[in-house]
């Protein structure tokens, strides 16, 4: 009698005919070895090719350096580096300087006409502090008006005022915003 047959692992599957039925991981694999072999040969060809122009260019560029230095004195070369280094300290120098200069159109932007000032000065604060006189008490508060308009002031202060014939003499105190001071106007 013979025995019935048993289903075993490998009798499920059906027998695969070579890699064209596995599809897609065999195309993988070969545009993988592709993509490898691509880059290795652009690797290969910057390293040995482009990377002797490199070290040649930079060979021909330090003989010049070398052949213009030989031109140029030493005594020369220490002129120009000191004078280049006057440039760079002027330049730090005047990055951090307050151009107090500024003021002075500040004063013939904003003075009105019927108004003069016969001195000027900074207090310990910073504080730009101006004695004037006016032909009237309205003089006054129209000039505090147009220095409180100012972009440039940060804050405006009246501090006395005197009542006479010659008319109305007043001390103001104006405080410039910080951006006032940074560059020339």
């Amino acid at each position: 009698m013979a025995l019935p047959q048993q289903k075993t692992a490998s009798s499920q599957f059906k027998p695969v005919s070579g890699f064209r039925e596995a599809g897609m991981p065999w195309r993988l694999l070969v545009f993988s070895a592709f993509l490898f072999g691509f880059s290795v040969f652009i690797f290969l060809g910057l390293k040995l090719g482009y990377g002797t122009y490199l070290d040649a260019q930079a060979a021909s560029i330090d003989a010049d350096i070398d052949a213009l230095a030989g031109v140029v004195s030493s005594e020369e070369q220490s002129t120009l580096v000191r004078f280049y280094s006057q440039l760079v300290n002027t330049e730090r120098i005047l990055a951090g300087h307050q151009f107090i200069s500024n003021v002075f159109s500040f004063l013939e932007d904003y003075v009105a006409p019927q108004v003069y000032f016969s001195s000027a000065s900074f207090d310990a604060r910073g504080a730009f502090v101006l004695q004037g006189r006016a032909t009237s008490a309205e003089d006054v508060v129209g000039q505090l008006a147009i220095f409180d308009a100012a972009p440039e002031v940060a804050r405006v202060l009246l501090g006395n005022i005197d009542f006479s014939d010659e008319g109305v003499g007043f001390d103001v105190t104006l405080s410039f915003k910080e951006s006032f001071f940074e560059k020339i106007r």
